[in-house]
């Protein structure tokens, strides 16, 4: 039974709006608009970091409700220029979702939908600026803890996939080894282009080998795809080398908790993705705010994709509901009422840290496609 047949989502015409918005002194962001004009506003957060958007992320959103907004983080897919990594941090990226807000005449965005990395940078918008998100649809919840990201480099992810681990650490030279993802960052900081794309080839090959238990030879073929592998490997690095400019646990700490407690949340992992098993202490702590749905049982679609797949369709029509939803910006009767009730919250504490440019910052003098 193909993947259409067990769960097809939902289907769009091409994007009504595309264009590119200027964001700070360099870098243009791409984004389109889907579904209806004047529908419940939902803005879609790619993984990565050095992810894209593409069509197929509009399928979980009904196109007769919803207004759907994608767009490519800054240095990825679409957005210039591409692996770009001057004024390029996370901080960034939630001023550029409010400059979008506000350039597409957003009151308050209905729902902000992010998976992974895409989670971060949700959870990461909403506790800065929670009066404008209506509720929160998040997969893979991904807080950008040492832990999560060491696992994934770790001898324990190499027992999973030995073949592939071999090839990971082998491509550096052995006094490298000691420490993988400074040594590729350094490959890529190289000022020759062949060895930037052979070192984020060899980079991505492990990360896609580890995506899934059961690996995908399809997930391969992004590796020809020069401008993604490095836009990919390199904002995974530059991220990964500067903790994401946050503290360490930030985004769990109970006062930032605090901030998005009224809004109305949805949260699932996948059951077959590896790389992020040692998550289980953050899922932990957000669910004092949010409600986990684990919807079991549902089928694994043929293409891969778990049954989380199914349960993001339950859930963003869920929290369509007249039930739960009133109008198009998102306001909930139970979410206004706490928040007439507790007020508004004081700023969030995440005890930034910012380190020199000069060693944790890279840019591409290459021409972009």
């Amino acid at each position: 039974m193909s993947s259409q047949a067990l769960h097809p989502g939902y289907s769009h015409a091409d994007a009504f709006d595309e264009g590119f918005l200027s964001v700070g002194s360099i870098h243009k962001i791409h984004y389109e608009q889907y579904g209806k004009k004047d529908g419940k506003p939902v803005i879609f957060l790619h993984g990565g970091p050095g992810g894209h958007c593409t069509k197929i992320n509009t399928t979980f959103f009904d196109p007769e409700v919803y207004r759907v907004v994608l767009f490519d983080q800054r240095g990825s897919g679409k957005s210039l220029p591409n692996s770009e990594l001057r004024e390029n941090t996370t901080h960034h990226l939630v001023e550029d979702i409010e400059a979008i807000r506000k350039h597409m005449g957003v009151e308050k965005w209905h729902m902000v939908f992010g998976g992974s990395w895409g989670s971060t940078l949700a959870l990461v918008y909403a506790q800065a600026h929670p009066e404008v998100v209506g509720s929160l649809v998040l997969r893979g919840i991904f807080t950008f803890r040492r832990e999560e990201l060491e696992w994934s480099r770790s001898i324990v992810a190499g027992r999973l996939y030995p073949d592939a681990y071999e090839e990971f650490v082998n491509y550096l030279p052995e006094p490298a080894r000691a420490d993988i993802v400074g040594s590729y960052y350094q490959l890529l900081l190289s000022d020759n282009r062949e060895t930037r794309i052979s070192a984020s080839k060899a980079w991505n090959k492990w990360e896609l080998s580890i995506s899934e238990l059961r690996q995908n030879p399809q997930s391969l073929k992004k590796l020809e795809d020069d401008d993604w592998t490095l836009a990919h490997a390199s904002m995974e690095l530059h991220y990964a080398m500067n903790d994401a400019w946050l503290e360490h646990g930030a985004l769990l700490k109970k006062e930032n908790i605090d901030r998005i407690r009224h809004i109305p949340s949805s949260s699932g992992f996948r059951m077959p993705d590896t790389v992020q098993c040692s998550y289980q202490y953050a899922q932990e702590r957000i669910y004092i705010a949010i409600r986990l749905n684990l919807m079991t049982g549902l089928p694994f679609l043929s293409s891969g994709v778990p049954w989380l797949f199914s349960m993001l369709l339950f859930t963003a029509a869920a929290i369509s509901s007249p039930n739960t939803n009133a109008d198009h910006n998102g306001d909930t009767d139970a979410a206004s009422a706490n928040q007439r009730a507790s007020g508004s919250p004081d700023a969030p504490n995440y005890s930034l840290h910012r380190q020199s440019s000069d060693r944790q910052s890279m840019s591409s003098s290459e021409p972009t496609s």
